[in-house]
Protein backbone atom coordinates (compact mmCIF):
# COMPACT_ATOMS: atom_id res chain seq x y z
CA UNK A 1 0.00 0.00 0.00
CA UNK A 2 1.71 3.17 -1.02
CA UNK A 3 1.09 6.36 0.88
CA UNK A 4 0.32 9.84 -0.59
CA UNK A 5 2.69 13.12 0.51
CA UNK A 6 -0.40 14.56 2.01
CA UNK A 7 -0.73 11.05 4.22
CA UNK A 8 2.68 10.94 5.37
CA UNK A 9 3.25 14.87 6.39
CA UNK A 10 -0.35 14.56 8.69
CA UNK A 11 1.77 11.42 10.36
CA UNK A 12 4.53 13.66 10.94
CA UNK A 13 2.08 16.20 11.95
CA UNK A 14 0.86 14.25 14.48
CA UNK A 15 4.23 13.64 15.89
CA UNK A 16 4.97 16.64 15.76
CA UNK A 17 2.49 18.89 17.10
CA UNK A 18 -0.05 16.55 18.75
CA UNK A 19 3.28 14.56 20.68
CA UNK A 20 2.10 11.37 19.15
CA UNK A 21 4.06 8.81 19.87
CA UNK A 22 3.73 4.42 19.85
CA UNK A 23 3.24 2.91 22.91
CA UNK A 24 5.27 -0.41 22.94
CA UNK A 25 6.85 -2.40 20.70
CA UNK A 26 7.21 -5.86 21.85
CA UNK A 27 9.68 -8.20 20.78
CA UNK A 28 7.67 -12.17 20.52
CA UNK A 29 9.69 -14.87 21.34
CA UNK A 30 9.09 -18.50 20.46
CA UNK A 31 9.83 -21.04 23.55
CA UNK A 32 8.62 -24.32 22.01
CA UNK A 33 12.08 -25.11 20.91
CA UNK A 34 13.07 -25.51 24.19
CA UNK A 35 11.04 -27.52 24.99
CA UNK A 36 12.74 -30.61 26.77
CA UNK A 37 11.98 -34.02 29.28
CA UNK A 38 14.78 -32.40 31.89
CA UNK A 39 13.18 -29.03 33.54
CA UNK A 40 16.11 -28.12 34.54
CA UNK A 41 17.46 -27.74 30.87
CA UNK A 42 14.71 -26.71 29.65
CA UNK A 43 14.36 -23.72 32.02
CA UNK A 44 18.05 -22.95 31.02
CA UNK A 45 17.05 -23.06 27.46
CA UNK A 46 14.50 -20.91 28.20
CA UNK A 47 16.58 -18.30 29.96
CA UNK A 48 19.30 -18.22 27.25
CA UNK A 49 17.14 -17.71 24.73
CA UNK A 50 15.22 -14.45 26.32
CA UNK A 51 18.85 -12.90 27.00
CA UNK A 52 20.57 -13.61 23.79
CA UNK A 53 17.30 -12.75 21.69
CA UNK A 54 16.06 -10.07 23.81
CA UNK A 55 19.40 -8.47 25.20
CA UNK A 56 19.13 -5.48 22.20
CA UNK A 57 15.85 -5.02 22.47
CA UNK A 58 16.05 -1.31 24.06
CA UNK A 59 19.32 -0.34 22.35
CA UNK A 60 17.51 -1.37 18.86
CA UNK A 61 14.23 0.41 20.52
CA UNK A 62 16.21 3.66 20.97
CA UNK A 63 18.19 3.37 17.37
CA UNK A 64 14.56 3.59 15.58
CA UNK A 65 13.25 6.68 17.69
CA UNK A 66 16.66 8.03 17.09
CA UNK A 67 16.24 6.72 12.76
CA UNK A 68 12.40 8.20 12.33
CA UNK A 69 12.22 10.72 15.39
CA UNK A 70 9.11 8.32 16.92
CA UNK A 71 9.36 8.16 20.66
CA UNK A 72 8.81 4.71 21.90
CA UNK A 73 7.69 4.59 24.94
CA UNK A 74 7.95 0.94 26.18
CA UNK A 75 9.70 -1.54 25.01
CA UNK A 76 8.77 -4.98 25.81
CA UNK A 77 9.19 -9.00 25.48
CA UNK A 78 6.32 -11.45 25.09
CA UNK A 79 6.81 -15.39 25.42
CA UNK A 80 4.98 -18.71 24.44
CA UNK A 81 2.90 -19.89 27.57
CA UNK A 82 5.80 -21.19 29.78
CA UNK A 83 2.96 -24.00 30.72
CA UNK A 84 3.02 -25.10 27.34
CA UNK A 85 6.83 -25.81 27.43
CA UNK A 86 6.79 -26.71 30.51
CA UNK A 87 4.41 -29.76 30.15
CA UNK A 88 6.96 -31.54 28.10
CA UNK A 89 9.20 -32.04 31.47
CA UNK A 90 6.06 -33.51 33.18
CA UNK A 91 7.10 -31.19 36.20
CA UNK A 92 3.57 -30.24 38.04
CA UNK A 93 5.02 -28.10 40.41
CA UNK A 94 5.61 -24.37 37.84
CA UNK A 95 7.27 -21.90 40.74
CA UNK A 96 10.71 -23.15 39.45
CA UNK A 97 9.99 -21.62 36.27
CA UNK A 98 8.19 -18.76 37.50
CA UNK A 99 11.22 -18.35 39.51
CA UNK A 100 13.51 -18.65 35.98
CA UNK A 101 11.24 -15.86 34.38
CA UNK A 102 11.32 -13.50 37.38
CA UNK A 103 15.11 -13.94 37.51
CA UNK A 104 15.39 -13.34 33.71
CA UNK A 105 13.44 -10.12 34.19
CA UNK A 106 16.20 -8.56 37.20
CA UNK A 107 17.53 -6.09 35.15
CA UNK A 108 15.04 -3.30 34.83
CA UNK A 109 15.25 0.04 33.08
CA UNK A 110 13.18 3.24 34.04
CA UNK A 111 13.35 5.94 31.39
CA UNK A 112 11.86 9.24 32.11
CA UNK A 113 10.81 10.46 28.91
CA UNK A 114 9.92 13.76 27.16
CA UNK A 115 10.15 17.16 29.25
CA UNK A 116 7.14 16.58 31.55
CA UNK A 117 9.25 14.73 34.56
CA UNK A 118 11.57 17.59 34.77
CA UNK A 119 8.20 19.46 35.39
CA UNK A 120 7.86 17.60 38.70
CA UNK A 121 11.86 16.53 39.52
CA UNK A 122 10.38 15.39 43.21
CA UNK A 123 8.74 12.61 41.73
CA UNK A 124 11.82 11.38 39.56
CA UNK A 125 13.98 12.12 42.92
CA UNK A 126 11.29 9.76 44.94
CA UNK A 127 11.04 7.21 42.12
CA UNK A 128 14.26 6.29 41.96
CA UNK A 129 14.60 6.60 45.93
CA UNK A 130 11.41 4.06 46.14
CA UNK A 131 13.02 1.86 43.42
CA UNK A 132 16.55 2.04 45.00
CA UNK A 133 15.08 1.06 48.68
CA UNK A 134 13.51 -2.05 47.29
CA UNK A 135 16.27 -3.54 44.77
CA UNK A 136 17.56 -5.50 47.37
CA UNK A 137 14.63 -7.00 48.95
CA UNK A 138 13.01 -7.26 45.22
CA UNK A 139 16.37 -8.92 43.65
CA UNK A 140 16.23 -6.62 41.55
CA UNK A 141 18.97 -4.37 39.49
CA UNK A 142 17.58 -1.01 38.35
CA UNK A 143 18.82 1.67 36.29
CA UNK A 144 17.33 5.47 35.23
CA UNK A 145 17.83 7.51 32.62
CA UNK A 146 16.25 10.28 31.01
CA UNK A 147 15.71 11.47 27.33
CA UNK A 148 14.56 14.68 27.17
CA UNK A 149 15.47 17.70 24.49
CA UNK A 150 16.72 19.63 27.08
CA UNK A 151 14.50 22.62 26.60
CA UNK A 152 14.05 22.70 30.49
CA UNK A 153 16.89 22.25 31.71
Amino acid sequence: MLFSSVEIQETVDMFLRHKLDVRAITMGISLLDCASSSGEKCRERIRSKIMRTGEKLVSVGREIEEEFGIPIINKRIAVTPVALVAGASGEDDLVPWAVMLDEVAKNLEVDFFGGEPLLNWEVCKKTVEYARSIEKEKNKNFRFTLTTNGLLI
